[in-house]
């Protein structure tokens, strides 16, 4: 065994007496172990602990640095480094759903135009034998929009793109981001001036709220404006409301008096159910922040069209101000985008 080796090294010829060292009158901690030896083997042996008494010590103890994680140093100050995740990590970003509710074709030119009935005059009607028949009148007119380039750009050094290849990615992918994001609003509140678009908001009808009744809740707000678009012989498909509009639509309850709050919920369910996407009164239902609180939008979605001149890109070059003299890069992110609403009567614009 192991500790038979020790021992038996420990007893061989030339082995120092176990005897004190002088230091005054007391013995160094070396000392006094090899005086218990004996006792020390045993209890080793039995796989116990072995305890040495030591006595009182005078001879003084060189105190060593201890080598620690914190010694050493962690990450950017010292050597231990952390295992990195890859990717950057965003800020929230909004989920952009309008376009999905238009539909998009490419276009070849600067902009779009179309023909638009503007009166219509029927005059069908039963008819006297040989006499002449009624006549129907209507008229029509062209309307135009030109096409928007949107953009903007971030300047970065060439060091950080060759440093960290990750970030080039990251850029690009915000840039085109911000891209679609103001895309978006330009879709639904653009004010029609200058190189904006003019937006399906901007050009709604106003909700008249004709069929208001005391104690509406926002449920019964929507049911009106897709009243009033039925009787004007339009045919709503879709609306927008904000999340916060959403979040009181979903907790409204069967009974409602005063503070009650009774019931079971009407629209919402807090056990999951089984609707794959958000409707209401039978319309597929967009919540965004790119509506106002307190907002909703309600129309034909089909009586809208984007026109795609140039798809969202990203370029990058040396050409710009003193770039190339200053190791730096450009990242410019632009598209060119039109949007036609093609009868604006089509759509009611309200508040809640």
């Amino acid at each position: 065994m192991r500790m038979d080796g020790i021992e038996v090294k420990f007893s061989a010829p030339g082995m120092p007496e176990t005897k004190a060292k002088p230091y005054g009158d007391f013995k160094s901690v070396g000392d006094r172990v090899l005086e218990q030896k004996d006792e020390l083997f045993r209890m080793l042996k039995s796989h116990r602990r072995a305890i040495v008494e030591v006595g009182l010590l005078h001879q003084p103890f060189e105190q060593k640095t201890v080598l620690d994680s914190a010694a050493i140093g962690r990450a950017t100050a010292g050597i231990l480094n952390f295992e990195r995740e890859p990717g950057i990590v965003s800020l929230a970003r909004r989920r952009l759903t309008v376009r999905d509710l238009i539909r998009s074709k490419p276009i070849t030119s600067t902009g779009m135009d179309w023909v638009k009935e503007t009166v219509a005059t029927y005059g069908a009607s039963p008819q006297t034998e040989s006499s002449a028949k009624a006549e129907t009148t209507q008229t029509f007119a062209i309307a135009s929009k030109l096409a928007s380039t949107i953009a903007h750009f971030i300047n970065t050094s060439t060091q950080i793109l060759d440093d960290l290849p990750e970030l080039q990615r990251f850029l690009s992918e915000s840039l085109i981001y911000g891209l679609k994001l103001k895309e978006e609003l330009e879709f639904l509140v653009g004010d029609g001036l200058g190189s904006h678009q003019s937006g399906i908001i901007t050009q709604a009808t106003a909700y008249a709220g004709t069929y208001v009744a005391a104690n509406d809740t926002r449920l019964d707000t929507l049911r009106h404006a897709i009243a009033e678009l039925q009787v004007a012989e339009e045919n709503p498909n879709a609306m927008v409301v904000n999340p916060v509009d959403m979040h009181y639509i979903e907790l409204i309850k069967t009974e409602e008096n005063g503070t009650a709050n009774k019931g079971s919920y009407v629209v919402g369910d807090p056990l999951g159910g089984v609707l794959q996407g958000r409707a209401l009164w039978g319309l597929p239902t967009v919540v965004t922040n790119s509506i106002p609180v307190g907002k909703f939008l309600v129309g034909d979605w089909s009586k809208a069209l984007i026109g795609d001149r140039m798809d969202a890109t990203v370029d990058m070059s040396r050409e710009h101000n003193s770039n190339f003299t200053e190791n730096k890069l450009t990242l410019l992110a632009e598209e060119r985008v039109v949007l036609a609403v093609t009868r604006p009567g089509a759509f009611r614009y309200g508040s809640f």
